[in-house]
């Protein structure tokens, strides 16, 4: 083993960080491990919450609970509106419980991952979202296994949050866009759960499949290492080097100075946290937070329209599946040419054009403005990402991400519930609504540009 000697004894932080970033490359097999398994986290979160998505798997839960269950008022809702209302009455269900069960999870684990550490925050979530999922398949009523989903999407929003805020920590600054990339694992298991829920005829063998799912997140978490920036930021500078030491194959000989001890309480260090970004970083929390709640409403309301309320279904589920892909191949060519914050304000200027446009459209040809708002949407939504990376400094990251989050599912399931439940709401109000919530989002062009900002891993000191 080679050893390596700085100059000056101990490096300082950019010294270190720049030695660290030769080995955080793609060109390392321990990296491309870790991003694999980061891929792994959302391509398991997509099966989780997949099965209240889908007619097929819809009409099995009703088959396994409503028909047997409040048999009255579900004959008074068919007589009403058919089939199809309990259906869609269903869904909108879900996403209220999923909505909260996102965004509470991801706000309060993301906070103890900035103050306790990414890995064991993220190890612990996986495994309270494998036991919750586990617990789900012994429930035999409808209404156990709907509060209950809550605290599912709870574990496994804040697992894939805090994996998400770690990688990007871990990985070399110039290759971060890979980060954005590993969510593309939940494209493809929306993809692969249209074609798994048509072979479970059974509701049992359907919740045991997305809890079976749920335990690839546990080695996934275990094996991806604490980030090296939040060690820096909480002084433990031995775990820092010796992990440098790790992945590099070296042995670096570094002569480290008397470390001040950490005399605040972890409460004290949370209250610190929070009185830094609501006096230093409000402004940058409530336009991320308008614009990651502007993309995701878009991005939310289209999908679900185009998965749910139109004939032939099936067929435009996967162009919608294909319109996600596509938004994160125009990543590359937005990032080069516009940079991040302008790409993000073409998203909203596109969307809110494509919402005025929509409304002319005739009405067999509304689809395709769903399905541009899906690809749009969701190209705003991979850029609000960089917006949290790149404006927030480390002690604070995985918090701000996570109340972003809980914006994000917020925004989407009002959107959702007023478009879907006001019979009233015709076209020509859903096109108005997008269009005044995309000039929402175009208030990011107030934010200075940080395409390029180079934000240091400052220590958070009273």
């Amino acid at each position: 083993m080679r050893r390596v000697n700085f100059e000056l004894g101990e490096p300082s932080e950019k010294e270190y960080f720049e030695e660290y970033d030769k080995y955080a490359t793609v060109y390392s097999w321990w990296f491309c491990l870790i991003l694999i398994l980061r891929c792994c986290i959302p391509f398991c979160l997509a099966l989780q919450v997949g099965p209240y998505e889908y007619s097929d798997s819809i009409k099995v839960y009703r088959r396994a609970f409503l028909n047997k269950q409040n048999h009255q008022n579900i004959t008074q809702i068919q007589v009403v509106g058919g089939e199809y209302n309990v259906q869609k009455s269903i869904i909108l269900q879900m996403i209220i419980f999923k909505s909260a069960g996102f965004g509470v999870g991801a706000v309060l684990i993301g906070v103890f991952a900035d103050v306790y550490g990414r890995s064991v925050t993220s190890f612990l979530a996986s495994m309270l979202w494998a036991t919750t999922a586990a617990i789900s398949v012994l429930f035999q009523h409808a209404t156990l296994i709907q509060v209950w989903y809550s605290v599912i999407t709870a574990c496994a929003s804040a697992t894939c949050v805090v994996t998400f805020v770690s990688f990007a920590e871990i990985i070399n600054k110039k290759q971060r866009v890979l980060v954005v990339y590993t969510c593309l694992g939940y494209v493809v298991g929306d993809i692969l759960l249209t074609y798994i829920v048509d072979n479970l005829q059974t509701w049992k063998y359907t919740i045991t499949f997305a809890a079976t799912a749920s335990t690839c997140a546990i080695f996934a978490t275990w094996y991806i290492p604490e980030s090296p920036r939040w060690l820096f930021n909480k002084n433990k500078k031995r775990q820092v080097y010796d992990q440098l030491n790790e992945i590099s194959g070296l042995k670096y000989e570094i002569t480290l100075a008397n470390a001040p001890p950490e005399g605040d309480s972890h409460l004290r260090i949370c209250y610190d946290m929070f009185r830094y970004i609501t006096r230093e970083k409000l402004k940058h929390i409530i336009i991320c937070n308008i614009c990651i709640g502007a993309a995701g409403a878009n991005f939310s309301t289209a999908r679900l329209k185009v998965t749910l309320y139109y004939n032939n279904a099936d067929e435009f589920k996967h162009i919608a599946n294909v319109a996600e892909v596509l938004a994160y191949l125009l990543l590359i060519p937005m990032l080069i040419f516009l940079g991040k914050r302008n790409s993000l304000f073409a998203c909203f200027c596109l969307l809110s054009t494509s919402a005025m446009i929509g409304i002319i459209l005739p009405e067999n040809t509304q689809i395709f403005y769903n399905i541009f708002a899906v690809l749009l949407g969701q190209t705003g939504l991979c850029f609000c990402w960089f917006l949290f990376l790149d404006l927030f400094p480390t002690f604070s990251r995985a918090t701000v991400m996570g109340i972003g989050i809980c914006t994000y599912n917020i925004a989407s399931a009002i959107t959702i519930v007023t478009v879907n439940l006001i019979d009233e709401f015709s076209y020509f109000n859903y096109c108005i609504m997008f269009f005044l919530i995309s000039l929402l989002g175009m208030s990011v062009l107030s934010l200075s540009d940080y395409s390029s900002q180079d934000l240091l891993n400052f220590k958070l000191y009273r």
